[in-house]
């Protein structure tokens, strides 16, 4: 059995950390750039997010602070809408029903912080969406 030494072992534990630093911030940029389309025009009152088997309709919404968003289930099966990054929800906790919204019902939540939200799927991370939150 080989034993390795404890510079070795630090300097293995470090190029790990680096490596999964870089991976991670990789990851979190590309899902971070959420750019909405200029013109997308702002909703006023409650708005719909439809959860279908493949997506999110809309996608992309542009909604003024403390506007609630209905999650509507259309999809056959439990979705759960969720803020990134997947699985720990951690960009926007308040983001997450903490359960599946099961098939033709609905979650709503109301966005109080401006900024720029990426979310999932929690069950399908594939489905994205992107929320705009403006004062």
């Amino acid at each position: 059995m080989r034993i390795i030494s404890g510079k070795t072992l630090l300097t293995l534990i470090g190029f790990v950390i680096l490596v999964g630093s870089v991976l991670f911030f990789t990851f979190l940029s590309k899902r971070a750039d959420i750019s909405l389309d200029a013109n997308l025009p702002l909703q006023a009152g409650s708005v719909v997010v439809e959860m279908h088997q493949d997506e999110y309709t809309p996608s992309e919404v542009k909604i003024q602070q403390g506007t609630t968003v209905i999650f509507l289930n259309k999809s056959e099966v439990a979705r759960w809408p969720a803020s990134d990054l997947h699985p720990s929800h951690g960009i926007y906790p308040e983001l997450d029903p903490k359960k599946p919204i099961l098939s033709g019902e609905e979650w709503n939540f109301t966005f109080d912080k401006v900024g720029q939200w990426t979310m999932h799927d929690h069950l399908a991370p594939y489905i994205t969406a992107k929320v705009l939150v403006v004062e």
